[in-house]
């Protein structure tokens, strides 16, 4: 019996040697292939399904697949001293654990401990900070090895002169009114006055006698009144007496607290020169503060001391200057401040 059909589909085929079907038993159909194992969920094959829908579904799956988008994740530690990567897979998922190594850790651990002991170091230390300006340091025992400290800010003005007026100051005339000039200071806090500091003040004064009583005399006052050194001139003919008068303090610090009894000792210098201008020298000439020649002149010289109680936070010292005639002008020049600090 030959075969009459085209070995097309799924039709039946005898196996016969004079069959025109060239071997048609081998070439079957892949519609005639059937699936039958377990479920391929990857390619969505389920059991059933012919050859010929799951090569469709092979080809659908390769199709999808973007080359561009597939990106391998490679997880690694630059420095496995420092960081450490382990990894666990579970099914289809991995999860991989990136942490500080335990070297590090340690690493991490010793700096925090020496931070610590360094800072209680520095803590236990004998040195105070004394907040006032400018600041510094007191060390209250030996330095066992070589320590360098540096002050970083304004430079300080501890010492030398911190106040000069010596511009020409002048009482017009029968003139009623007082000419001063003064300075005002926080010694403790602008200077760092301690026990032991001196503050020297001069004073240079031109007063002509008076017949008016209560307007001849030049004044150096510290702390307000609490101390005054004067200088009256006497009661003369007018102007023709003139006198020069030089004022010297030293104000001796015993105690740097404001206001503590007796905190304080002033030693007051004050010299006169007298002439008489009957004798024809001309005033501007001959005396003291304008004096360009030595005269030969008397002077007159006296001193005092006192102890006393002053408010270093606000220590005022002025000098002033109250005398005229009608013939002279009263004159100041000279009036200088001086911080002299112990060594």
């Amino acid at each position: 019996m030959s075969c009459t059909s085209n070995c097309t589909g799924c039709t039946t085929c005898i196996n016969n040697t004079n069959t025109t079907c060239n071997g048609c038993p081998q070439q079957v159909g892949s519609q005639c292939v059937i699936y039958n194992g377990e479920i391929l969920s990857c390619i969505s094959v389920t059991t059933g399904l012919d050859l010929e829908t799951i090569l469709g579904l092979i080809n659908q799956t390769i199709c999808d697949i973007d080359p561009a988008a597939q990106q391998l994740t490679v997880v690694d530690s630059a420095n496995t001293n420092n960081i450490t990567v382990t990894s666990t897979t579970l099914g289809t998922t991995t999860t991989y654990h990136v942490d500080v190594s335990n070297v590090l850790l340690m690493r991490i651990t010793s700096i925090e401990s020496s931070i610590t002991t360094i800072n209680s170091t520095l803590l236990n230390l004998p040195i105070n900070i004394v907040n006032n300006t400018p600041t510094y340091l007191l060390i209250t025992h030996p330095i066992p090895n070589r320590w360098e400290f540096s002050y970083i800010g304004p430079i300080p003005n501890n010492d030398g002169i911190v106040y000069t007026d010596n511009a020409k100051l002048t009482r017009p005339v029968s003139t009623g009114v007082a000419v001063v000039k003064t300075f005002t200071a926080n010694y403790v806090s602008a200077y760092g006055l301690a026990a032991g500091n001196i503050i020297k003040v001069r004073g240079t004064f031109q007063v002509p006698s008076s017949t008016i009583p209560t307007s001849r005399s030049c004044e150096i006052s510290v702390g307000g009144g609490v101390l005054d050194l004067e200088y009256i001139a006497p009661i003369g003919a007018g102007s023709s007496n003139v006198y020069s008068v030089d004022f010297d303090l030293q104000i001796h610090v015993v105690n740097a607290t404001p206001l503590t009894t007796d905190n304080a000792v002033i030693r007051g210098t004050v010299l006169s020169t007298f002439s008489d201008n009957s004798l024809g020298f001309d005033s501007d000439y001959v005396f003291s503060p304008n004096n360009l020649v030595s005269p030969n002149l008397q002077p007159i010289a006296h001193t005092m001391n006192n102890y006393c109680s002053l408010d270093w936070s606000s220590l005022v010292i002025d000098a002033s200057l109250s005398g005229s005639t009608a013939a002279i002008t009263s004159q100041a020049n000279i009036f200088s401040i001086e911080l002299v600090k112990s060594i």
